[in-house]
């Protein structure tokens, strides 16, 4: 409960790392698989999510989902071995269980390809990109993190609780109304890739204090 408090402030993959694994080990795969996806796919280099490979490499075996997770198995060999850290035992026990045909290290670009579709394919309205964009949402300013010379950032909260990610360049008309509990109207750019979903096309309506 305390992680999901914070994820709701602060969308990390590490933070949803750790509820899959917490989820894992109550055996609740769905939950696992959730969070490990969500994770995957959130911004973040992939060598630093060489234990979040692995443990989507132990949710797919227990789904019994045989050959990605080997595959994932695999990719979290292969990344320490490009990185020439050391390879824990329990991927080679792993590994063992597998009739799989071994992966070489020259493979790995082409096994980091095939396994990112896989990851993407859990992304929300993968397929439609400009679904949300279309959809202007109201919200209150709910956190500012800078207000400089060069802009404004900081966090939307909108739809019973969720928040969203928003920025302000400094010559924009709007900065200067904007604070904490400005009523704002704006569209959502969905997440792709590595960028995190975001507000765009952000206007004021109206200053509410909370």
């Amino acid at each position: 409960s305390e992680l999901k408090n914070i994820l709701r402030k602060k969308n990390e993959w590490f933070i949803q790392k750790e509820l899959a694994g917490l989820y894992f080990e109550e055996n609740d795969l769905e939950n696992a698989f959730k969070y490990a996806t969500q994770a995957i796919i959130n911004f973040g280099s992939l060598e630093f999510k060489v234990e979040l490979v692995f443990l989507l490499g132990e949710i797919l075996n227990k789904k019994n989902e045989k050959d990605l997770a080997f595959k994932h198995f695999t990719l979290s060999k292969l990344i320490r071995q490009s990185e020439e850290w050391k390879i824990p035992q329990k991927i080679f026990d792993e590994l063992r269980n597998f009739e799989n045909a071994e992966i070489s290290i020259n493979d790995i670009g082409k096994l980091k390809s095939e396994l990112k579709k896989y990851w993407n394919s859990f992304i929300p309205q993968q397929n439609n990109p400009k679904q949300n964009t279309n959809q202007r949402l109201s919200g209150k300013i709910d956190k500012i993190l800078n207000d400089n010379e060069k802009g404004m950032d900081g966090f939307i909260k909108y739809d019973s609780g969720k928040s969203v990610y928003f920025s302000v360049r400094s010559d924009h008309k709007i900065k200067d109304d904007l604070q904490i509990g400005s009523k704002v109207k704006f569209k959502i750019l969905p997440a792709s890739g590595e960028k995190k979903k975001r507000a765009i096309e952000v206007r004021s309506t109206s200053i509410d204090m909370i």
